[in-house]
């Protein structure tokens, strides 16, 4: 596993990209109208990594690259949840 840390740091900086860029105005259009296509991209980055990792059978190597590319997103939903309770609670 370790030999794939270059590997495996460069996806979660590129996922860590996607979901900033998914914070930007087109970015939150694309995401809200068009989740499926966003999922899509994604997938395909974790994708794109295994397919240049060496020896991807390994089904834990997987799942820590689905792991590390998940996490921005999971960080980005709940940070856009705060936000919006924020909001609704300033209307109350």
């Amino acid at each position: 596993m370790i030999e794939n840390a270059p590997e495996l740091a460069a996806l979660f900086f590129a996922s860590a990209f996607y979901a900033l860029a998914l914070q930007t105005e087109p970015g939150r259009k694309l995401a809200t109208r068009r989740t499926w296509l966003t999922v899509v991209l994604g997938v395909a980055m974790v994708l794109s990594t295994l397919a240049v990792i060496p020896g991807p059978d390994d089904l834990l190597t997987q799942c820590v690259a689905y792991a590390i590319a998940g996490t921005p997103m999971i960080v980005r939903s709940l940070y856009n949840e705060m936000k919006d309770e924020d909001r609704a609670n300033e209307v109350e």
